[in-house]
């Protein structure tokens, strides 16, 4: 099993997952708390999501997700057993340059980044066999008015959506949509389709 198997190869994945040769194999998630305090028209949203390493190797990991289409996220944690990593809010080009020297020195590392107005994408680098992951989001919200009420939304899935163009490569990038790997994570069906 590779021990860098996202960024650093330049393989993307959707989810929190890890590229095992041809295979991709997902890490469980054992916990997901969402804390929204709503003032007015406006909401602050903690959202941290549990995670471990059921691996044998340290790996990389890329985690894609949605958030609501106006939210502002301002603080990123990440904790790995005793350590806590706190974001730094950069220019995209940076928070690569910085992500990948840390990646490539072998040092644990997050990267956060905006791919739509509601997807993001969270990259994790050298997480230990066995290591149990926590990944806390901070954003602000402004909530939408309709009928006389407010409406508080907290998405929980990258939907399917339609990727125009012709294929570039094995990745699922489009002549249209260069990026659609990275806004396109695979679907686990094991949930809902037994193995036959």
């Amino acid at each position: 099993m590779p021990t860098h198997a996202l960024l650093c190869s330049k393989q993307l994945l959707g989810g929190l997952y890890v590229n095992e040769e041809e295979e991709h194999s997902v890490f469980p998630l054992k916990h997901t708390d969402v804390y929204a305090k709503i003032t007015g028209h406006m909401s602050r949203v903690e959202v941290t999501q549990t995670f471990d390493n059921p691996f044998s190797e340290p790996l990389e990991a890329v985690y894609i997700f949605p958030l609501p289409d106006q939210a502002a996220v301002d603080e990123m944690e990440i904790k790995l057993s005793d350590r806590i990593i706190e974001g730094n809010i950069k220019k995209r080009e940076d928070a690569q340059t910085i992500y990948e020297e840390a990646c490539s020195q072998g040092r644990t590392a997050g990267l956060l980044e905006q791919e739509r107005d509601n997807i993001f994408t969270q990259s994790l680098a050298h997480i230990k066999p066995g290591e149990q992951i926590e990944v806390t989001l901070r954003y602000t919200d402004q909530l939408q008015f309709q009928g006389g009420n407010y409406e508080f939304v907290f998405p929980m899935v990258v939907g399917p959506r339609f990727i125009p163009g012709t294929p570039i490569d094995e990745s699922g990038d489009t002549d249209f949509v260069p990026d659609a790997s990275r806004i396109t994570p695979p679907l686990n069906l094991s949930h809902y389709y037994p193995k036959t």
